[in-house]
C-alpha cells in the first residue's frame, strides 16, 4: 500500500515522476506513464485487480514511454524544480520582512465556537421567515447561495431587493447570542497579539456591537487600533457615492458592501490609514476573502482551511500559530 502523505498532484512521466513511496505497485509497468491524483474522496475505483483499494487514486494510462531513457532528464528537471522552490521560499521570506498593518477577521478566525455559528444560522433563518416571508423549506439552499455569491446573507438579500432595517437585522442575528456562556477569555491569544508591534485592526462583515462584545469576552479588545465593521464600511461607501458622481454611476446597483468585494477592501485600507497593501497582512477563515486580498497585493494567511488551493502565503490551523507562520511579526 502506498504510504505517501496526501498531496495535490503527482505525475509519472518525462516532466517529473516522483512520489514519496517506492512506486512498488504490482500493476506498475515501466512502459506506461501513470497519471494520478490523490483526493480526500474516492473519485473512481481502479479496475486493475491487484490495485490497493484503500489508496484513493484516479488512474490514467497514457501512451507508451521508456522511462529509463528519460530518467536522467527527469532528475535534472527535479533538481531545477528544487532550485526554483528555494528561490520562491527566499522571495517569500523577504516579502514577509515588512508588515505595517494587520487586518484580522473576527468570527471563526480570532475565535472558533460552533455554538455561535449555529445560533447565528438559526437566527438568520428565523428572520428571513418571519420578517421577509421566505419559506422555511427554501432557507438552507438560499442562505448558502447568497453567502457564496455576495459574501454575506444580508448583502445577498439586499441585492435581491429586500428592504432590510439593518439595526433590526443585527439585533435579531447577534443581539440574542449568549456571549458569556459560549466565548471564553483567551490569554494565549492576548499574549500573541501583544507581542506584535504592527498596527492591528479587526475587519469583519458583522456589526460593531457584536465585534465589541466578542473582543471583550476574549479579553483582547485593547489589542486593536480599531474595528472595521458593517457600519463603518457602509458609511464610507455612502460618503464615496455622495462625493463622486462617477463612483455613484458605477455602484448605483450596490446596496451593501462587504468582503470579499474589492470595494470593501479598499474602504478598509482607507480606514486603516491608507497603508501600502503590500505591507498589510490579511488573516481570515474564508478562502474567497483571502483570495480577494491576494489580488490586491496584500500578504495573506488562511485560518482553519488546510487543503485549500487558493493563493495564500500561509495556511494555519489556528490564529494562535500566526507567529510561527510569520516570525518577523515580532520585530
Amino acid at each position: 500500500r502506498c504510504s505517501c502523505p496526501p498531496g495535490p498532484f503527482f505525475r509519472l512521466g518525462p516532466g517529473s515522476f516522483s512520489c514519496w513511496c517506492s512506486l512498488s505497485f504490482p500493476f506498475f509497468h515501466r512502459r506506461w506513464i501513470l497519471e494520478f491524483s490523490i483526493h480526500n474522496y474516492i473519485a473512481s475505483v481502479s479496475t486493475v485487480p491487484s490495485f490497493p483499494r484503500r489508496v484513493l487514486f484516479t488512474i490514467k494510462l497514457c501512451a507508451p514511454f521508456d522511462l529509463d531513457r528519460h530518467a536522467s532528464t527527469a532528475m535534472q528537471r527535479r533538481s531545477l524544480d528544487k532550485l526554483d522552490d528555494m528561490r520562491t521560499t527566499t522571495a517569500m521570506e523577504k516579502s514577509l520582512e515588512t508588515v505595517d498593518v494587520l487586518l484580522v477577521d473576527l468570527d471563526d478566525t480570532l475565535y472558533r465556537e460552533p455554538k455561535v455559528a449555529e445560533h447565528v444560522r438559526d437566527y438568520i433563518g428565523a428572520y428571513m421567515e418571519r420578517k421577509l416571508g421566505i419559506p422555511a423549506r427554501d432557507m438552507p439552499g438560499l442562505r448558502m447561495q447568497l453567502y457564496m455569491k455576495h459574501g454575506t446573507t444580508a448583502a445577498g438579500l439586499a441585492a435581491h431587493g429586500y428592504d432590510i432595517d439593518w439595526d433590526d437585522w443585527h439585533h435579531h442575528v447577534h443581539g440574542q447570542l449568549p456571549y458569556e456562556k459560549v466565548i471564553q477569555r483567551d490569554e494565549r491569544l492576548r499574549a500573541v497579539l501583544d507581542s506584535i508591534p504592527a498596527k492591528k485592526y479587526v475587519f469583519t462583515n458583522a456589526d460593531k456591537q457584536h465585534a465589541d462584545v466578542v473582543l471583550q469576552q476574549l479579553g483582547i479588545d485593547h489589542c486593536f487600533q480599531g474595528i472595521i465593521c458593517f457600519e463603518s464600511i457602509q458609511e464610507h461607501f455612502k460618503e464615496l457615492l455622495e462625493t463622486s458622481a462617477v463612483s455613484a454611476g458605477m455602484h448605483e446597483e450596490v446596496k451593501v458592501v462587504c468582503k470579499p468585494s474589492k470595494m470593501a477592501f479598499e474602504l478598509a485600507l482607507k480606514q486603516a490609514g491608507n497603508p501600502d497593501p503590500q505591507k498589510c497582512l490579511f488573516i481570515d477563515d474564508s478562502p474567497n476573502n483571502v483570495e480577494a486580498a491576494h489580488r490586491l497585493g496584500m500578504k495573506t494567511c488562511l485560518v482553519g482551511r488546510r487543503g485549500s488551493d487558493i493563493p495564500s502565503l500561509k495556511i494555519i490551523d489556528s490564529v494562535h500559530e500566526i507567529l510561527d507562520a510569520f516570525p518577523s511579526l515580532r520585530q
